[in-house]
């Protein structure tokens, strides 16, 4: 992920972070309320059940939601297999 250097950034640990899925949460400091941009990798073949990455998507954006109630988020990447509509019903995301 590459970020303009005249924004400010951070690495935001989802609660419960595992490592086996390919998730990179940043959080960007604007001058409008705070912006998440969620980097997703899923293999075509994953070594895990996609349901347990959906529900890892899913607490993440609960805790920001909790955390930064104004906040913006972006989740993009490589989805591959991965059913976006799953995204999408089990989030507040468009």
């Amino acid at each position: 992920m590459y970020v303009s250097r005249y924004l400010s950034v951070d690495v935001w640990t989802c609660p419960g972070d595992v490592s086996q899925f390919e998730l990179l949460w940043i959080r960007v400091q604007t001058q409008w309320p705070t912006m998440f941009v969620v980097a997703l990798y899923h293999p075509p073949k994953p070594l895990y059940q996609s349901t347990a990455l959906l529900d890892h998507i899913e607490a993440g954006v609960d805790a920001l939601a909790t955390a930064y109630p104004a906040a913006t988020v972006v989740l993009a990447g490589d989805f591959n297999t991965l059913d976006d509509s799953e995204v999408v019903s089990r989030t507040p995301m468009h």
